[in-house]
């Protein structure tokens, strides 16, 4: 995993949680669509596309989905490994959280990755 220790304490403002898991993402060298137009359903057989891979346990570099306010998916951060959550707050801007906290409100885990005809992303 790439080193974030220099994002956090970031403000809030800088770094909302989806544009937190986008620079940690463009740093790895990928580029993530918007928010908004995020589709977690796996192509159907079209090689090279990227896409969303739903996991049934958090691995290192995955986008955590949450429900945090009660009405459906509204906030994301990235699993770091070793039960750590990197995200972004109001009040506490970018910080590393223990994942365990948040596992309650938790609605999916996202592989983001490309399809190859074998099924697996890369």
């Amino acid at each position: 995993m790439l080193d974030v220790t220099d994002l956090v304490g970031q403000p809030f403002e800088k770094y909302p949680c989806w544009e937190l898991v986008k620079e940690v993402f463009r740093r790895r060298g990928e580029t993530l669509p918007d928010y908004l137009t995020m589709d977690y359903s796996n192509p159907a057989d079209i090689k090279g596309v990227k896409y969303y891979e739903k996991l049934s346990r958090p691995e290192e570099g995955a986008i955590c989905a949450f429900d945090l306010g009660g009405h459906g998916i509204d906030h994301v951060g990235v699993y770091l490994g070793n039960n750590m959550l990197l995200h972004s707050t109001t009040v506490s801007g970018v910080c590393i959280e223990r994942f365990s906290r948040y596992v309650s409100r938790l609605k999916g885990i996202y592989r983001y990755g490309t399809y190859h005809h074998n099924h697996e992303p890369i």
